[in-house]
């Protein structure tokens, strides 16, 4: 995960400082809170959840949806 990090945040660093933020940090923790969901509510609270595809998953929203992503977190009310 270390090395998928800092990998992704020099791709997304080069799109810009925001979406580096963006990409490596703010929705992987989303998308992994929805993935952990499902996990505590069928009793596996203490089940290892990876982190590295929800990091490439947030990449890939950042790389596929540049300006759209900046618009839906000003409108959000964040």
């Amino acid at each position: 995960d270390v090395k998928l990090a800092a990998s992704l945040g020099l791709v997304l660093g080069l799109e810009s400082p925001y979406a580096a933020a963006l990409g490596c940090l703010i929705l992987p923790v989303l998308v992994s809170a929805v993935g952990a969901v499902p996990l505590f509510i069928a009793g596996r609270g203490r089940a290892r959840l990876p982190f590295g595809p929800f990091m490439a998953a947030g990449a890939m929203l950042v790389l596929l949806f540049p300006g759209w992503l900046p618009v839906l977190w000003m409108n959000s009310g964040a």
